[in-house]
């Protein structure tokens, strides 16, 4: 399929399949994409506004450097997909899932995820500023040096990932779920020092 029905503006994209597009730079605005997958394609450095995604499979794409403002993602799949440094800005994510890929200094902020999951993913060093995360799972995730602000993980299952380093105010823990191991490193956040 051709790109160009990507970038027109307000075209909208049903049942397509996209493969190797190279979509570097480019403005993507104000469209609805139903039952459409996207197979090694690159949206890096694209700004993806005010986009409806339902029913999409990204399958080993590159969206890093992305930006998603004011966006849809309804029953969204990301496989082996790289998130590097990808903004997700007042967007809503519903039954999003996250699968084996790199999203190293992803920045979710003053966004709503439901019933989305993360599973054997790197979120290394990303951001969730002022989110909300009902039913959302992690699992087998690495979330070390996440700086979470305005997020509670109150019912958060976070037993399977590593959280190394994670920056989280107190009052934003409460109510996890964390191994033995990840509890005793959550025990410099309240400054207590334990001596052996």
């Amino acid at each position: 399929m051709n790109k160009d029905l990507i970038t027109t503006p307000e075209e909208d994209i049903f049942n397509a399949n996209f493969e190797l597009l190279n979509l570097t730079n480019q403005e993507i605005l104000s469209k609805s994409i139903e039952n459409t997958t996207f197979n090694k394609c690159n949206f890096s450095n694209t700004n993806l506004d005010n986009i409806f995604f339902t029913n999409v499979t990204f399958k080993n794409c590159d969206l890093s450097n992305a930006n998603l403002e004011n966006t849809n993602l309804n029953n969204v799949l990301f496989d082996n997909c790289k998130l590097v440094g990808t903004n997700l800005l007042n967007c809503r994510l519903t039954k999003v899932i996250i699968n084996e890929s790199t999203c190293k200094y992803l920045n979710i902020a003053d966004t709503k995820l439901k019933e989305c999951q993360f599973k054997n993913s790197d979120l290394n060093n990303g951001r969730f500023c002022n989110i909300i995360l009902p039913k959302t799972a992690f699992e087998n995730t690495n979330l070390d040096y996440l700086d979470v602000y305005e997020t509670s993980l109150n019912g958060l299952n976070l037993t399977t990932c590593s959280i190394n380093n994670i920056k989280v105010s107190i009052e934003n823990l409460k109510g996890v779920k964390v191994s033995l191991d990840e509890a005793l490193m959550l025990v410099n956040i309240l400054g207590i020092e334990i001596i052996y």
